[in-house]
C-alpha cells in the first residue's frame, strides 16, 4: 500500500492487456452518500478520459481518505495522475 494524503494506493501486475482500477470510498470519508458518490464519480471520469495514458496490464485500487472529499475535479486529476507518474504506470 502507498499511502497519499489524499488515497491509498495498491497496484500490481496482472495476466491481462487490460488496466482494472477499484475505488473505495468508506464512511469515515463522509456520512453523507451523496459525496461519498461524487468522489468515485470523478476518479471513474478521470480513469476514462485518460485511459490512453496509463499502462495496460496492472490492476490499480485506490482507497480514498477524508481530505479527498474536498478536492475539486483538477485537484483531485493532479493528484491521481501525479501518484501513477511517481510509480511509472503512466505510458
Amino acid at each position: 500500500m502507498l499511502p497519499n494524503s489524499y488515497f491509498n494506493l495498491k497496484f500490481q501486475k496482472n495476466k491481462s492487456e487490460k488496466m482494472t482500477a477499484g475505488l473505495t470510498v468508506s464512511r469515515r470519508v463522509s456520512k453523507k452518500a451523496t459525496v461519498r458518490n461524487l468522489l468515485k464519480r470523478r476518479a471513474r471520469e478521470i480513469f476514462r478520459k485518460n485511459l490512453d495514458k496509463i499502462k495496460a496490464g496492472y490492476d490499480l485500487f485506490f482507497i480514498f481518505s477524508k481530505p479527498a472529499a474536498a478536492l475539486s475535479f483538477q485537484e483531485l486529476e493532479k493528484e491521481i495522475l501525479g501518484e501513477l507518474s511517481r510509480f511509472k504506470l503512466l505510458k
